[in-house]
């Protein structure tokens, strides 16, 4: 009895974990290997796939951070902020940033992660 009780406790924690997980959005005509090939966006090639991204920006919500990785590569810049929440920055277009130079950046795609390490808001600019 105490072993159908615990295999039975052992299976529900598994499907719930399976279903908990969001997989990384599916963007029609984007290509993630030339998004990664552009750090910094420098090369502005992350400009021409930025409009597929930011027209589906809200499939990103609840996404976890392993994810995003996967489809865009690690972040230009990681912020940390309060409450353990954080942002992945990618730049998106050619600006200061490319000569090192803080101030005037290119355009910023900014993916912000609540405790649990899933996309809560997703900010261009």
């Amino acid at each position: 009895m105490k072993s159908t009780l615990l295999y039975n406790t052992f299976i529900v924690l598994i499907a719930c974990t399976m279903f908990a997980c969001k997989t990384a959005p599916e963007i029609e005509g984007f290509d993630a290997k030339q998004w990664k090939d552009d750090p910094m966006g420098c090369k502005n090639q992350r400009a021409k796939l930025f409009p597929m991204l930011e027209k589906n920006k809200d499939k990103f919500i609840k996404v976890e951070s392993g994810q995003i990785l996967k489809l865009l590569g690690r972040p230009d810049r990681n912020e940390l902020y309060k409450r353990t929440q954080r942002y992945y920055v990618y730049f998106v277009g050619a600006g200061s940033q490319c000569e090192g130079v803080k101030g005037n950046y290119g355009k910023i795609l900014r993916i912000r992660f609540d405790a649990l390490q899933r996309v809560s808001e997703v900010i261009t600019n």
